[in-house]
C-alpha cells in the first residue's frame, strides 16, 4: 500500500493543477473592495499584525491588518474575529512582495500554493465585521483564550514554549532560538507532531483509565470525541491531523474487528488528505510528517532487531534525519551531521520531560498561583540550562554543512543510495552495508563541496532595494568575494535593519552553498553599502575586509571583526592586490575628498573574460579625475555610480571607458528618483545594455571557465 501511495504522490504532482507565479515588479493599482465570506484559517497575531484567510464565494483572500498598540489593548475588538465566522471585510487590494533574488522566500508562490488569489490590507478594525459562527468557532475561540491566559499566568519564556508545543504557534519563541534549532536540524521539535499527539493520548489514557478507572472501550470513545478538538486546539497542523486520524482509525477498525496494518492506514490517510486538499503537497509539515512516518514503517524490521532503547533511539534518529535531509536542504540549505547524535539526547528530553510538563502546566492554570510560579521557575531554570548548552555546542561545533539547493538528479541519486544502504543493513549484509555506507557518506560530502567541481562562476548583483551588494563566485569555488553589503535603515536613529541580510543576502549565500566569504570590499561608509556587515560577521566567516584609508571602523563593528578574526586591509590608491588568483586594482580615492560618496573605492578587475569597473557612489568629478590619471581606462561592464544618480555617470566618462553593459542597483519607486532619466538616456545614447535591480531583480553574470560561455540573466524576466 505504501508503494501505491507513492505512485499516487507522483501522479498528483504530475496531474493535479499547480499555481505558478509570473513575476513582475509592476505595481498594480490599489483598489478598495468589500468582501463577504467565512474565515477559513487560524487568526494569526504576529509581528504587530493580524491576518487570516477569508474564503469568499469565488476565491480565498488573505486579510491583513497592522496595529501599533499593545495586543492586549485590542483584545476586546478581536473577540468576534474568529475562525469559522462569516465576515464582511473592507480593504485595499495590494500587490504581494515579489521574489527578486535567488534563494529568497517566494511569498507570491506561497500564496498561490495556498490557493490565495489576493491580499487585502485593512486600515481599521472597524472595517472587519463578523457575525454567524460555525460549528468549530467556539473551539478556535477557546484556543485564542488559552493563549492569552497562558501569557497572563506564566512568564514570557514558559508561555511561549507552552503555546508552541501544545497549541502549535511558535511565533512567540525567540527567532534566534528557532534559528539555533534549525542549525541543529531539531526544528521539528518546535512543531506539533505525532510525538505530541502520542503524549497527549498517553496522558488521556492515564487520567481516564488509571485515575478515573474507566474501561478501555469508554476511554476510546472519549478519545474519538476529544481528538478532533485537540486537532483544532493545536492549530490543525498536518502532522497532528495525520497522527490523530491514525489513532481514530485504529480505534474504529478495532470496534468492527477489521485488521489493517499501520502502513495501510497511513497510506489511505495520505491519499484521502491529498484528494481533499491538494495544496497539502506544498506544506512542509505534511511532507516531513509523512516522509518520516513512511520511512519508520518500512524500517520496522531493522528497528526491532534490537531491544536496547539507546540503540533504537539512534536508529530512529538516523532514519528520520536521513529521509528528510534533501527536503531540509531544499528549505533551509544547511545540515549539521552531529544532529543525528544530538537527537538521541534531545528527543527523550522533550518526550519525557518538556512536552508532558507543558500539558501539565496548562492544567495548573486551575491551581493556586504559588504552584504555577513554582512550576514556572523550575521549567525556566531547567530549559534555560538546556538552551545555553545548545548555544555552547553551536559555538564549539560551529562548522556545519551549507549545501545549498539540490537538483532533481541529486534527489534521485541520494534516495537510491539510501534505499540500497538500508536494504543491505536490514538483510545483515555487512560487506554491502560498509560499501554502500561509504558511498553514501562520500555522496553527502560531494553535495557539500559540489561547487568545487564546477567550472561555472558568477557575479550577482543582488536586489536589496536602495543599496549595493554584489557577490563574486570564482569557478571551482576558488574564492568568494563581495562588493559592498548594504542594508535598509531607519532615518530616525540611522541604525541598520537586519531585514535585507535575513531576507536576501543570507538566503542567497545559503542557496549557493556558501558558508564563508574570502573578502568584502566596502566602497564607503554609508549604511546602504555597509549596513549588513555586522549581521554577516555573526554567522559567516569573513576572511578579509578591504577599505580605503578614509573609512572609519570602530565600536561594535570593530569588535565583531575581531571576534570573527577578520583581517582589516587598508588599501591605497593604485594598489594592486591578488587574492585567490584574482587581481583587484584600486583606482580611487587618491586623497581624502571630505565626502563619503567621493571617498568611494573604485575597483577594477577582470572576471569571466570581461573587465569590470565598480564605482561605488563616486561622483562625476571623481570619474573625470580618473580619466586624467588613467587615460586608457576601458571596461566591458560598469557598475553605475550612486544608483544612477545625476551626480554620477558623466557623458565623457562613458565615451572614454566605453562599457558594453551597465549595472544599476536601485530600489523600486525609491524616493530619490534613481536611476534618473538623464543617466538612462546617456547610457542608451552610447548603446549600452542596461540591467537594473529595481525592474529586473537580481542581475546574474554566469560564465564557464571550460567552455568560455558567458551570459547575463535577469531574475525577473
Amino acid at each position: 500500500m505504501i508503494f501505491y501511495s507513492l505512485l499516487f504522490l507522483v501522479a498528483s504532482y504530475l496531474l493535479l493543477p499547480t499555481e505558478h507565479v509570473n513575476y513582475s515588479k509592476e505595481k498594480l493599482p490599489e483598489e478598495s473592495i468589500i468582501l463577504k465570506g467565512k474565515i477559513d484559517s487560524q487568526v494569526y497575531l504576529k509581528d504587530s499584525s493580524l491576518s487570516f484567510i477569508l474564503k469568499s464565494a469565488t476565491n480565498h483572500v488573505n486579510i491583513r491588518y497592522f496595529y501599533e498598540q499593545d495586543i492586549k489593548e485590542i483584545e476586546k475588538p478581536l473577540e468576534n474575529i474568529e475562525t469559522g465566522r462569516e465576515c464582511i471585510v473592507k480593504g485595499v487590494k495590494t500587490s504581494p512582495q515579489v521574489k527578486s533574488n535567488p534563494g529568497q522566500f517566494d511569498y507570491m508562490q506561497y500564496l498561490a500554493n495556498q490557493n490565495i488569489q489576493a491580499e487585502l490590507l485593512v486600515n481599521n478594525l472597524e472595517d472587519i465585521s463578523c457575525g454567524k459562527k460555525s460549528l468549530f468557532t467556539p473551539i478556535w475561540s477557546l484556543r485564542n483564550k488559552i493563549i492569552l491566559k497562558l501569557q497572563n499566568n506564566y512568564s514570557e519564556t514558559t508561555s511561549s514554549w507552552i503555546i508552541a508545543l501544545v497549541l502549535g504557534e511558535d511565533s512567540f519563541i525567540d527567532p534566534n532560538i528557532i534559528d539555533l534549532f534549525r542549525h541543529w536540524n531539531i526544528s521539528h521539535l518546535l512543531a506539533i507532531s505525532g510525538l505530541h499527539t502520542a503524549i497527549f493520548v498517553g496522558i488521556i489514557y492515564f487520567i481516564l483509565i488509571k485515575l478515573l478507572r474507566l474501561t478501555l472501550e469508554k476511554t476510546q470513545i472519549i478519545l474519538i470525541i476529544i481528538l478532533p478538538i485537540f486537532i483544532i486546539l493545536s492549530g490543525a497542523e498536518p502532522s497532528v491531523i495525520r497522527a490523530s486520524l491514525m489513532i481514530i482509525s485504529f480505534i474504529i477498525l478495532s470496534f468492527f474487528k477489521v485488521k489493517l496494518t499501520s502502513s495501510d492506514i497511513v497510506s489511505w490517510l495520505f491519499i484521502i488528505l491529498i484528494i481533499i486538499n491538494p495544496s497539502l503537497l506544498n506544506h512542509i509539515g505534511f511532507q516531513f510528517s509523512f516522509a518520516v512516518t513512511f520511512s519508520l514503517l518500512i524500517s520496522l524490521k531493522w528497528l526491532n532487531q534490537t531491544n536496547n532503547r539507546i540503540s533504537q533511539s539512534f536508529k530512529i534518529s538516523f532514519i528520520s534525519q536521513m529521509i528528510i535531509l534533501p527536503l531540509q536542504l531544499h528549505y533551509f540549505s544547511v545540515f549539521q551531521p552531529l544532529s543525528i547524535f544530538l537527537n538521541v539526547i534531545v528527543i527523550p528530553y522533550f518526550t519525557i520531560i518538556v512536552i508532558p510538563l507543558m500539558f501539565i502546566m496548562i492544567l495548573f492554570m486551575l491551581f493556586p498561583t504559588i504552584l504555577r510560579e513554582l512550576l514556572d521557575d523550575i521549567f525556566v531554570g531547567m530549559h534555560t540550562m538546556f538552551v545555553d548548552t545548545l548555544l555552547k555546542l553551536d559555538i564549539l561545533f560551529s562548522e556545519y554543512f551549507v549545501i545549498g539547493d539540490l537538483s532533481v538528479v541529486h534527489f534521485l541519486i541520494y534516495y537510491l543510495i539510501l534505499f540500497m544502504f538500508m536494504w543491505a543493513i536490514e538483510k545483515n549484509k555487512i560487506k554491502y552495508s560498509v560499501i554502500l555506507g561509504t558511498i553514501f557518506v562520500i555522496f553527502i560530502l560531494f553535495l557539500n563541496n559540489k561547487e568545487v567541481f564546477s567550472p561555472e562562476g558568477r557575479v550577482t548583483m543582488l536586489d536589496i532595494g536602495q543599496g549595493d551588494a554584489i557577490v563574486i563566485e570564482l569557478p571551482y569555488r576558488k574564492g568568494v568575494f563581495m562588493m559592498d553589503i548594504g542594508s535598509s535603515f531607519s532615518f530616525t536613529d540611522m541604525k541598520p535593519s537586519s531585514k535585507v541580510y535575513k531576507q536576501v543576502i543570507k538566503p542567497y549565500l545559503y542557496h549557493r552553498g556558501i558558508d564563508s566569504v574570502d573578502g568584502i570590499f566596502l566602497s564607503h561608509d554609508h549604511l546602504d553599502h555597509t549596513g549588513s556587515l555586522e549581521f554577516m560577521l555573526n554567522e559567516f566567516r569573513v576572511g578579509e575586509l578591504f577599505i580605503s584609508p578614509y573609512h572609519p571602523i570602530e565600536g561594535d563593528l570593530l569588535n565583531a571583526l575581531e571576534t570573527n578574526q577578520t583581517k582589516i586591509t587598508i588599501i591605497n590608491p593604485t594598489e594592486k592586490i591578488t587574492r585567490n588568483q584574482l587581481l583587484f586594482q584600486i583606482l580611487h580615492p587618491e586623497k581624502d575628498q571630505f565626502d563619503e560618496n567621493d571617498n568611494s573605492l573604485i575597483v577594477y578587475t577582470k572576471i569571466g573574460g570581461k573587465s569590470w569597473l565598480f564605482n561605488g557612489d563616486a561622483s562625476t568629478h571623481n570619474e573625470l579625475a580618473l580619466l586624467q590619471k588613467f587615460p586608457n581606462l576601458k571596461a566591458d561592464i560598469l557598475k553605475v555610480g550612486h544608483h544612477g544618480s545625476d551626480t554620477s555617470t558623466d557623458e565623457l566618462f562613458l565615451k572614454e571607458v566605453n562599457p558594453k553593459y551597465a549595472l544599476i542597483s536601485a530600489g523600486l519607486n525609491n524616493s530619490y528618483g534613481h536611476p534618473t532619466l538623464n543617466v538612462i538616456e546617456r547610457l542608451q545614447k552610447h548603446d549600452i545594455d542596461i540591467f537594473r535591480t529595481d525592474l529586473d531583480g537580481a542581475i546574474e553574470y554566469k560564465f564557464n571557465e571550460k567552455t568560455e560561455e558567458a551570459s547575463f540573466n535577469k531574475f525577473i524576466k
